[in-house]
């Protein structure tokens, strides 16, 4: 029941036979998923499975300025139910961040005085502190902060600490010279992640710049094959 939990919530296709053993009865789709993930988050922080949920989202294929008014209204009305449902205790645990450009606050928040008020300053960090860091460094700054997430989240996780500053410098060097059409920084998150999940089982093996270099292109294989189904998907 464990995997076929995991491959549900990867969005990957599964009989409906097999999802009623796991309680899912009804198909997810735009009507019922903000539900499904309400009751997820409720489910992982109250039966203790996970201290809470973090959801990331990248607005950067879409721009606001691509939408049309009535799809702005709609992207304006969701993200003012999420908030809501934040402060009124619905989403325990759970924390939402959003990738939005400067603009996001003057050109489309304002037309909403509800969302403006929501989204003071200091509900927004400023990245743009990071500019002029190298990327191999910047990388490096990722994989530090996420293994401390990781190792957070999986108490008896305990790699050795050099054998993984190696792989990390191994892995961000190859997703820099690997990446074509991802983006460096979601190619490295995706590889690092799977990389410490698969330590989690195996154990921490030391990489060398062939290992490293699999590493990478099989995440880069999985995120052009994920873009190419939002794309299908979205009928662009």
């Amino acid at each position: 029941m464990t995997q076929i939990s995991r491959t549900f919530l990867r969005g990957e296709t599964i009989p409906a036979t097999e999802l009623k053993r796991i309680g899912v009865y009804e198909k997810l789709d735009k009507s019922t998923g903000f539900r499904m993930l309400r009751s997820m988050c409720q489910l992982l922080q109250r039966a203790q499975l996970a201290n809470g949920v973090v959801l990331l989202f990248d607005e950067a294929r879409r721009t606001l300025s691509l939408m049309t008014t009535k799809a702005q209204k709609v992207a304006c009305e969701n993200l003012l139910s999420v908030i809501n449902r934040c402060n009124n205790g619905e989403l325990p645990g759970t924390m939402f961040l959003y990738a939005v450009m400067p603009e996001f606050f003057t050109n489309f928040a304002t037309n909403y005085p509800a969302l403006q008020q929501r989204c003071g300053p200091a509900t927004r960090i400023n990245l743009n502190r990071l500019q002029g860091v190298k990327e191999l460094d910047l990388l490096s700054q990722i994989s530090a902060k996420i293994a401390v997430l990781f190792q957070s989240a999986y108490e008896d996780f305990t790699p050795d600490a050099g054998i993984l500053n190696e792989n990390a410098t191994l892995i961000a060097t190859a997703a820099i010279q690997s990446s074509g059409g991802t983006g460096t920084r979601r190619l490295l998150v995706r590889s690092w992640v799977q990389h410490l999940n698969d330590a989690r089982f195996d154990g921490l093996p030391r990489l060398d710049r062939d290992a490293a270099e699999t590493i990478v292109d099989g995440a880069s294989e999985q995120l052009r094959s994920a873009e190419a189904a939002d794309v299908e998907d979205e009928g662009e």
